[in-house]
């Protein structure tokens, strides 16, 4: 079993946390809500920095080693689970008594078709995505690229198509725009701890919080809100801040008791981010059609946050079992 990195578990349990939360707020209707919005502008990066995360863990390997690895850890996990996914929906339409044909054979394969994820479980379109990435990464190095290179040919083809208003299909996109983060990871992993790194890096990420907030959605290559141009660049700034606070913190949470265990609890759920990421909009969109059938005067939003944080646990240890069992995960 690799060594685990304790920082970025600990900072993959802050991201997989959000990513939680932020499809809550979709799942309930609450993306407009004022707390949504706050929040995503500090946490804009989060996919981007998962593809970083993965080009900064990068290793030597064969192009062979790579795709048996890759097939195994991502492409297996991806199909295993938008097949369940697909009877998470079904029991969602099931909830909603429509189960027409357009609903359950027309949408669904339009949408695994053109965006690489399935109804039930949208967002493992990033499971795809980095397995793209990994290979295609690792056979351009073979072919004497570096890193630099394929990270300004994958943003000036991801820049071309925003141009061009090329929407579909979105595994064009969410390839080359991972690849690009995945490729700075690989050059940035070390030097990013830098003095001078760091400081411009926390400059600009305050920047963009308060005066220029940008944001592009990834998987369809679609600018959110701000300048298309200069996401790449606070997105960068960003993830280099936190990963220098997530590495800071590593290095002084062991002084005080109350700190340690919250570093610990967090690092805990960032050790555990795959099962939680595969599981959890499984849940949301079958759980979310319960609770709104039920007219309780509460908010929908802490409903199916509360009882995320009961069924999120079960469904994860379900889901590691099931990889353990077809060994995928190491």
């Amino acid at each position: 079993m690799k060594e685990r990195v304790e920082w970025i578990d600990f900072l993959s349990g802050i991201m997989i946390i959000w990513m939680i939360v932020y499809h809550i707020f979709i799942f309930t209707g609450n993306k407009q809500s004022l707390a949504c919005e706050e929040f995503y502008k500090v946490f804009y990066f989060f996919m981007s920095w998962f593809f970083f995360k993965s080009g900064m863990l990068a290793k030597d390997a064969s192009l062979k080693q790579v795709v048996v690895s890759s097939t195994k850890k991502l492409l297996v996990p991806y199909v295993v689970f938008s097949f369940l996914g697909y009877w998470a929906y079904f029991l969602q339409q099931l909830l909603l008594k429509d189960l027409s044909f357009d609903k359950m054979v027309v949408e669904p394969a339009y949408v695994l078709l053109y965006t690489g994820s399935v109804l039930g479980n949208l967002p493992l379109w990033f499971l795809l995505g980095l397995f793209f990435d990994k290979i295609l990464w690792q056979f351009l190095i073979y072919k004497n690229m570096k890193s630099y290179q394929i990270a300004a040919i994958s943003l000036i083809i991801c820049f071309g198509g925003y141009l061009l208003e090329i929407k579909q299909p979105f595994y064009i996109w969410f390839t080359f725009s991972g690849l690009f983060f995945y490729s700075l990871g690989n050059i940035l992993k070390n030097i990013q701890f830098g003095e001078a790194f760091r400081l411009v890096a926390i400059v600009l990420y305050i920047i963009a919080i308060t005066i220029f907030p940008n944001s592009v959605q990834m998987r369809s290559n679609s600018l959110e809100f701000g300048y298309y141009m200069l996401w790449p660049l606070t997105s960068i700034s960003a993830i280099i801040t936190w990963n220098n606070f997530a590495n800071y913190s590593e290095r002084k949470v062991h002084k005080t008791m109350a700190l340690e265990k919250l570093w610990g609890g967090v690092r805990f759920v960032g050790n555990n981010s795959m099962y939680l990421y595969v599981t959890h909009a499984m849940i949301l969109g079958p759980v979310t059609v319960t609770i709104s059938s039920f007219d309780m005067g509460v908010n929908l939003f802490w409903v199916t946050l509360l009882v995320c944080i009961v069924l999120l646990p079960l469904c994860s240890i379900g889901a590691k079992k099931l990889l353990d069992k077809i060994e995928v995960i190491s």
